[in-house]
């Protein structure tokens, strides 16, 4: 009898760990380039987070639609899940680089 035919499905756990250092990095590289456009542009607060927040989703929306939508068979959570996990240690870095570019720029 087959595996798929009973029901049980099979995930690598070495590719899962592949996918989610992927989504990792691509995460944290638009942090430090959405903090950055936030400090270059002068957002100051609310601002400044509604930036990080709108390119937060729109860089998840971009991950999810080149998985078609269907995050399951690449990660072990459902799409809304996927969208803002680990959006707390993205915050830090959005933080660190907004203050630093609107620094350089606004204020030296």
């Amino acid at each position: 009898m087959d595996a798929t035919a009973a029901g049980t499905e099979f995930f690598s756990m070495e590719n899962m760990a592949k996918n989610e250092a992927a989504a990792e990095f691509t995460r944290t590289a638009m942090s430090v380039v959405s903090g950055s456009i936030a400090g270059v542009m002068g957002l100051t607060g609310l601002q400044g987070f509604g930036c990080m927040i709108v390119l937060y989703t729109l860089t998840s929306g971009a991950l999810l639609a080149k998985m078609k939508m269907d995050c399951s068979p690449y990660f072990n959570m459902n799409a809304l899940s996927f969208t803002f996990a680990g959006i707390g240690g993205h915050l830090v870095s959005f933080i660190l680089f907004w203050t630093l570019a609107y620094g350089l720029v606004h204020i030296y």
